[in-house]
């Protein structure tokens, strides 16, 4: 174990850990490793959720000796050595960063005081790391947004931003997988679809995969879409090398 780790009782059934409360790809790669261990031959195991820097474990039955259960998840983060994230996938996204297509963006632009050029590159130059999926089925979680580009999140909260919107709020980026209200700013548009419910396997990502986000204008996004409709369109992507 390399960070400090806090354990608690969470309900007559639930543990959690808690590691520092930091958006940290050394926190997501001991996350990600102690899921690994604690999953093996614990069959009184019914669900592992993840966040930022937190895992819940969920158990069939009550704890009844939290004591002991806490003494051996500490002893499995002890042994732990320092790792990697299995091999990762960097996926690219084609963004329409336009106003007719992102309602917000020119609020966002005045409040942060930047030029539409400025959030292109900014918003593009960076790789952004998949921590976990939650909120709304297939909404990545993702860490590396240039702080240059973080903002407050609404404080009147947006009743309906439309699918593919890619937003920021706090120090976050994302793109909304369906129609939904939300807090964030939409700053472009993207056609491609983060979840598919028909699909045997609905989302193309995992946890520790890499998006990088590539500007384009309204007229290549309608190619990507007509693409889309004729089931013709792969998301490109490639190998990441670190």
């Amino acid at each position: 174990m390399i960070l400090k780790v806090v354990i608690s009782r969470y309900g007559m059934k639930g543990v959690l850990l808690q590691w520092p409360a930091r958006i940290d790809e050394a926190i997501l790669i001991e996350m990600t490793q102690f899921i690994q261990n604690i999953q093996h031959g614990q069959e009184e195991i019914a669900n592992i959720h993840h966040a930022y820097h937190e895992v819940l474990i969920q158990y069939k039955n009550n704890i009844e000796a939290f004591s002991n259960l806490k003494i051996y998840l500490k002893n499995v983060l002890a042994g732990q050595k320092k790792s990697t994230l299995p091999k990762a996938t960097l996926w690219f996204i084609p963004v329409c960063y336009d106003e007719i297509l992102a309602p917000d963006l020119s609020m966002y632009l005045e409040q942060k005081e930047i030029n539409l050029a400025q959030l292109i590159a900014l918003h593009t130059e960076s790789i952004y790391t998949i921590y976990f999926t939650g909120f709304l089925p297939g909404f990545l979680y993702m860490g590396g947004l240039d702080n240059k580009l973080a903002i407050d999140r609404k404080s009147n909260p947006s009743r309906l931003i439309k699918k593919g919107t890619v937003a920021i709020g706090g120090s976050q980026t994302g793109v909304y997988p369906q129609d939904s209200p939300g807090g964030w700013y939409g700053i472009g548009y993207t056609p491609i679809s983060f979840f598919d419910a028909a699909k045997k396997v609905p989302t193309w990502s995992k946890t520790g995969d890499k998006i990088q986000f590539l500007s384009v204008t309204q007229d290549e996004i309608k190619s990507v879409e007509n693409e889309i409709e004729k089931g013709t369109y792969a998301i490109k992507s490639s190998p990441y090398e670190s």
